[in-house]
């Protein structure tokens, strides 16, 4: 009682200084609601999710990002397609390569989880008209870009044929975060 009531200074900073941090607080939640969760398991799944989630993204592939994605997710790709549609232009994206798949922040995001991963990618970055001219970038222009995944765990997980499944992970936010010219 002494300790959590003290005016001393000293004792505030001592206090302060083992406060949980954020990161720490939204691992513990992670657990409680998956309690075998395994980060490098984790990974290495996202890592798996990479290719198709981030095919479907750049091609606006809605039935695939519905599976994966948070609504307002599938609704910013949503109103990218139909902007590229009103213009007359195609999307002729493709991905060569995922490198540097890793775990860049844990934090909580409106009382859930948010697992913040960070990856690489080789990517062809192509826009082309009706017509198959090309608009923005290049049929044969290697781009490497630098994605951020905020992937949300849902509050509970569910039971089916008498097994536990884990709580889902969803796609809250996909941001690419920088664009490197021509690599090859």
């Amino acid at each position: 009682d002494r300790w959590e009531t003290s005016d001393s200074a000293f004792v505030h900073k001592l206090q302060d200084s083992l406060q949980e941090t954020e990161f720490a607080a939204a691992t513990r939640e992670i657990r409680a609601r998956d309690p075998n969760f395994d980060m490098v398991e984790f990974l290495r799944d996202v890592r798996r999710d990479i290719l198709p989630v981030m095919d479907a993204y750049l091609k606006g592939n809605m039935d695939v990002l519905k599976e994966h994605c948070s609504s307002e997710v599938c609704e910013r790709v949503e109103a990218q397609q139909k902007f590229l549609k009103q213009e007359g232009a195609l999307m002729d994206s493709r991905i060569l390569d995922i490198k540097e798949v890793h775990l860049f922040d844990v934090k909580s995001f409106e009382n859930s989880p948010l697992v913040i991963v960070r990856f690489a990618l080789q990517q062809i970055k192509c826009v082309r008209d009706k017509y198959g001219n090309i608009l923005e970038g290049a049929a044969d222009e290697i781009q490497a870009v630098d994605y951020l995944w905020a992937l949300q765990q849902d509050s509970a997980g569910a039971y089916e044929g008498g097994r536990f499944l884990p709580p889902r992970w969803i796609l809250r936010e996909c941001q690419g975060i920088q664009e490197m010219k021509q690599i090859v």
